[in-house]
């Protein structure tokens, strides 16, 4: 699978590159090795209006995740093109479903609560 990860830091976007590493490899990279993994589903070569809204509202938390963007629509993502394709933005925290078509801060902020 085809990954973008991003990571948010003090001074806006420090890293972004693209990467077909699984998902719990992200864990190790960079410097929040303890934090979830929150997935962005969204689409490259389409504007996408609800998607950069959920970005925004998304850099309120930042300090609380590992950021990653799934681009649907790359032949590689066929599997969530035909899940999310009426749906995106979806917001999967640790490979699992969290919301779709926009940030519920409040669900965000009960999903981050460290359970251990």
């Amino acid at each position: 699978h085809h990954y973008v990860i991003m990571y948010w830091g003090m001074y806006g976007l420090l890293k972004s590159f693209s990467t077909s590493w699984l998902t719990s490899s992200v864990r190790a990279l960079g410097s929040k090795p303890n934090l979830p993994v929150l997935t962005l589903f969204t689409k490259r070569n389409e504007p996408c209006l609800l998607c950069d809204k959920a970005k925004e509202v998304l850099k309120k938390y930042e300090s609380q995740f590992l950021y990653e963007e799934r681009y649907i629509d790359l032949p590689s993502n066929r599997h969530w093109y035909d899940l999310y394709k009426y749906d995106i933005p979806v917001i999967h925290l640790n490979q699992r479903y969290l919301m779709k078509h926009k940030v519920d801060e409040e669900l965000l902020k009960k999903a981050l609560i460290p359970t251990d």
